[in-house]
């Protein structure tokens, strides 16, 4: 099978991508181990060996199906029970911070900006604007804390059906682009002597195997998956990227989940004046307030960032149960029972058989909605209540979105397990340092005097011994394991996310990211795939209109390709190849 551009993967990344390359005269193939529908099967397969070191995690994995993580999002904006958390890194993020070893990007926020404000249309959204202005207003004005340490800054909520209905719609009619689907990438081949990625072998179900020949390669199969294949690619010796090996799986972070304390106001007014703090739509954006450390105090301190969201509670409530995996099984299985519903089309039987034995878990959320609802990280909604029922609430829970460090010594490896397509499994050696934790707790008091010193309220933090209250340890943000660097002795990939060391691999996930600030990396995954997706139309210098050519100025920090290095593709017609898509 011949095409212009394997892309691995089909979720959020990966359709942003084959998205913006749509028309530049490319033939595009999407590989994706899932299908349209949910597959136990598939995500069976990307289910790695070992849990992580604390917590409560057993595995861990990235959604195999059409959409990715995208079918997995949970946020109820109103509109959708799919909805996503999204919101920019900041300046600061890039930046090296004294103190903090291997933090800092090779690459500066401006260039990523043009593509920060493309990437919210692609999850469907109004409005590319994260800055309070637009949000807040006299009635929903932002909390006064004017102390230079702390910040209000935006959330706004993408839609996971946008890419699993939308955008496949438009992949599947555009003639540039074939996916396929129930098929795993196990292996990428490179000729000896050779730095170009020549083939990949997919596999199917059946384990039958298909070599996908092209031009240019992007793995975009998420975080783990694909630094599983790089792995894999150079434990069997089919790839070789030369020094950038020995960082492939290092420097793994996560955010973890910590229940912060409870904040206190000194006017119990002041919660009702606290909506812009809540999830609600504005025209036809979901957004939602929330504090986060500013820059100058990630700066003055090298601190980890961290986020402080709001969610209002009475006395006497007490932090609830997370649902276990079963549960959490038997809610999404609900959720794809209804779309099945929706859609007409018969529901699948495995998930007849989940939603029946995690009935309990769809108990708890239905209570959760309709008897007794309560704003948590998947709901918001409480500023619109009646005002009897906003009185009873007389102080917030708190919960942080945490930075870790990358730590060269939090990893993963392939393990001895092996999947059903014969890829060895992922194992996980990863910890949360005493240093990391010392930072948050630095961030905490910093929230607490920021907050008591507008007058505001008090914030009672709440600790677990001598570190934070963690709620989970993960929140499935996988990243760093193919960090950007402008060296190979430093990382995986470049400034352009190409592997260092060859000429047409590059990497479309969060594995690249050095540092992962508190944002969820949803916004930015995209925002550099659509990155990723000028660059090469610039290289293949197809159909580029005025606004692409703007964007693509700022993908190489303002400097334009060296001509003595820049690679000009030949197209498979040149090359004596059979026609793009051709199955010989």
């Amino acid at each position: 099978m011949f095409a212009d551009i394997c892309i691995v993967g089909a979720g959020p990344a990966a359709i942003a991508c084959a998205l913006h390359l749509i028309g530049c005269g490319l033939k595009i193939i999407l590989v994706e181990t899932g299908g349209t529908l949910y597959d136990p099967q598939a995500q069976e397969i990307g289910r790695t060996e070992t849990g992580l070191r604390f917590g409560t995690v057993d595995c861990a994995y990235n959604t195999r199906q059409f959409g990715g993580n995208a079918n997995a999002w949970l946020v109820d904006t109103g509109r959708s029970y799919r909805g996503v958390r999204l919101a920019p890194l900041t300046p600061a993020d890039f930046e090296p911070r004294p103190g903090l070893a291997d933090t800092g990007w090779p690459i500066n926020f401006s260039d990523l900006n043009a593509f920060y404000r493309q990437a919210p249309r692609i999850f469907g959204l109004p409005s590319d604007s994260f800055d309070l202005e637009p949000w807040s207003g006299p009635d929903t004005p932002d909390l006064p804390v004017a102390d230079g340490s702390v910040d209000t800054a935006m959330y706004m909520f993408g839609d996971g059906q946008v890419f699993t209905n939308d955008h496949r719609a438009t992949l599947e009619k555009s003639e540039d682009v074939r996916i396929l689907t129930h098929h795993t990438v196990t292996s990428l081949e490179t000729p000896s002597g050779d730095t170009r990625v020549r083939s990949a072998v997919a596999v199917d179900r059946d384990g039958r195997k298909r070599r996908i020949v092209a031009d240019q390669f992007i793995l975009a199969g998420g975080g783990l998956g694909s630094t599983q294949l790089l792995l894999s690619s150079i434990a069997d010796a089919s790839l070789s990227i030369g020094p950038a090996a020995e960082n492939v799986g290092r420097y793994f972070i996560d955010h973890p989940l910590l229940n912060g304390g409870e904040f206190f106001p000194s006017d119990r007014k002041l919660i009702d004046r606290m909506a812009l703090y809540d999830l609600r739509t504005i025209g036809a954006a979901p957004v939602m307030g929330h504090l986060k450390l500013s820059d100058a105090a990630l700066r003055r301190e090298s601190l980890l960032n961290m986020s402080m969201i709001f969610l209002p509670r009475r006395n006497g409530w007490q932090v609830s149960e997370t649902m276990n995996a079963r549960q959490v099984a038997g809610f999404q299985a609900a959720i794809r029972l209804r779309g099945a519903i929706r859609d007409r089309r018969l529901p699948a039987a495995w998930d007849l058989v989940a939603g029946a034995v995690g009935i309990d878990g769809i108990a708890r959320r239905l209570f959760s909605r309709v008897v007794s609802p309560t704003a948590n990280l998947a709901r918001g909604g409480w500023s619109k209540l009646p005002a009897r029922q906003r009185a009873r609430f007389d102080r917030f829970q708190i919960l942080h979105v945490a930075e870790q460090a990358p730590h060269r010594d939090n990893r993963v490896m392939l393990g001895s397990e092996r999947d059903a397509t014969g890829l060895r499994r992922l194992t996980i050696d990863w910890q949360w340092h005493q240093s990391d934790q010392d930072k948050i707790m630095r961030g905490q008091q910093i929230f607490a005097d920021a907050l008591a010193g507008a007058g505001l309220g008090t914030f009672a933090i709440h600790k677990d011994g001598a570190g934070p209250s963690v709620v989970s340890s993960t929140t499935g943000h996988w990243m760093g394991l193919t960090r950007m660097s402008r060296s190979a002795r430093d990382g995986v990939v470049d400034t352009n996310c190409r592997v260092h060391g060859t000429d047409n691999l590059y990497i479309a996930s969060s594995s690249v990211f050095p540092t992962g600030g508190y944002a969820n990396p949803t916004l930015t995954v995209v925002a550099i795939s659509l990155r990723i997706a000028d660059r090469l139309r610039r290289l293949y210098r197809r159909d580029l209109t005025e606004d692409a050519g703007k964007a693509i100025e700022a993908t190489t920090d303002g400097q334009r390709a060296d001509p003595q290095t820049s690679y000009s593709p030949k197209s498979h017609l040149d090359a004596g190849l059979p026609r793009p898509f051709s199955d010989d």
